[in-house]
């Protein structure tokens, strides 16, 4: 990965004056690229880079100039941020190397960050991946801008940020939905937003706060859930994760005596075989 670092000066012909595609427009400043983005339900491609940087340069000669990237960048507001000259942007992103790509929301939440010089087949596919069109999004936000304890208003965002991978922003809202009312009532939205969070911790590689997500969504819904195999199924992979065996064949244990014989069972099993055999 070629990086830049502030304190590396690259002395070369010339200067990156200008990151872009003749027909796709750039904007410098980044609350103006903020206020598009919110005007037309855009996501944002934020590049951070600098005059004296040489990996800047290979990607703006590679990815940002090529005719090809037109069609994928036109889904975004294109911001670049010299890093030299908007300190100021560049520290709210603790940006100390370049080049650095973020890929924001139009509200400003981070849903890809990128650092040093990407090949362009791996810029394809990121870009590929985001919607042009987060109108979904800012229809859910003006709902819950007028009943903020709306539970499927924040369930939705979470889903929508959840489908595009970015879980912890998902878990975010997934949180804020346990808050209203109907999050707090015991029932189904709650045992569902309880295994979905638990989900995408063990999705983000946080087995610890899974467990406890799933212990709790246990515990509730000990005798009524609708979810219990799910919940167990990610209870016994939290522990198997933690290398708690003992407490993973418990747990198990207790989906087999419920669910005997079901998909969650046998996936739970395999799980932990996979675990052990990964120590």
């Amino acid at each position: 990965m070629l990086v830049a670092l502030r304190i590396v000066l690259f002395l070369g012909a010339g200067f990156l004056s200008c990151l872009a595609v003749d027909s796709v427009s750039w904007i410098t400043n980044y609350e103006e690229g903020l206020e598009e983005a919110r005007k037309t339900n855009k996501p944002v491609l934020l590049v951070f880079w600098a005059e004296w940087c040489g990996p800047c340069r290979m990607m703006e000669q590679e990815v940002w100039r090529n005719p090809e990237f037109e069609p994928l960048l036109k889904k975004f507001v294109c911001l670049n941020i010299d890093i030299d000259r908007d300190i100021g942007t560049a520290g709210r992103y603790h940006v100390d190397a370049v080049p650095r790509m973020l890929i924001l929301d139009p509200s400003g939440n981070v849903l890809s960050d990128r650092l040093g010089g990407q090949h362009r087949t791996d810029v394809t596919r990121l870009l590929s991946t985001i919607p042009d069109d987060f109108a979904p999004i800012a229809r859910l936000n003006a709902r819950l801008k007028e009943d903020p304890d709306d539970f499927s208003g924040w369930l939705g965002i979470a889903q929508f940020y959840a489908k595009l991978g970015v879980l912890d922003l998902s878990s975010k809202y997934l949180k804020e939905a346990l808050k209203t009312r109907e999050g707090k009532s015991h029932g189904a939205s709650r045992e569902s937003a309880l295994v979905m969070m638990g989900l995408n911790n063990l999705k983000m590689n946080n087995p610890k706060e899974a467990r406890k997500i799933f212990e709790q969504c246990c515990k509730e819904f000990a005798s009524d859930g609708s979810e219990c195999d799910r919940a167990l199924l990610g209870l016994v992979t939290a522990f198997a994760s933690e290398r708690k065996f003992s407490e993973a064949e418990k747990a198990l244990a207790q989906l087999q005596a419920r669910f005997p014989n079901s998909p969650a069972a046998e996936r739970a099993a395999e799980n932990i075989q996979a675990a052990r055999a990964n120590r």
